[in-house]
């Protein structure tokens, strides 16, 4: 059986294909994973290079918006593959002095407490400090 870390490395390695989407006043990235669109988007609502990251499915269903899960399920690779390389387009294209994202529930933050450490260790950011607000911790990057 492989072990978590290895899952990790190799979501990390997958290259899905994302399209830039961007409009005025959002940086927005999508991909496709099995048929459904997946949407990452960035905003700097301040406009001081402090950027809010969070990925969503496109076209969730308006009559059950909570009922949407890119993290179970047989896909779950496939869409964290897909946030990995939207972000890493967008670290890429955008450069950003600081940017945060948010993990809800205790299977999401174990996964991107991982992913701190690798953004970390593959890339110029720093993990700068952890912030818990209510059901979320916040994870705070900076150059």
């Amino acid at each position: 059986m492989m072990k978590f870390k290895n899952y990790l490395n190799e979501i990390l390695r997958r290259n899905i294909p994302v399209t830039n989407v961007s409009g005025p006043g959002a940086y927005q990235l999508r991909f496709n994973v099995e048929g459904e669109e997946w949407m990452f988007l960035a905003n700097d609502p301040m406009f001081v290079d402090d950027w809010d990251l969070y990925f969503t499915k496109v076209d969730v269903d308006p009559n059950d918006p909570w009922s949407l899960k890119g993290d179970v399920g047989p896909k779950v690779f496939d869409v964290f593959s897909g946030v990995a390389s939207a972000l890493k387009t967008f670290v890429k294209e955008k450069d950003p002095e600081y940017f945060h994202f948010k993990a809800s529930g205790a299977g999401r933050v174990k996964l991107y407490k991982r992913l701190a450490k690798v953004i970390e260790r593959k890339s110029k950011y720093e993990h700068i400090t952890t912030k818990t607000k209510g059901n979320n911790v916040i994870f705070y990057f900076s150059k």
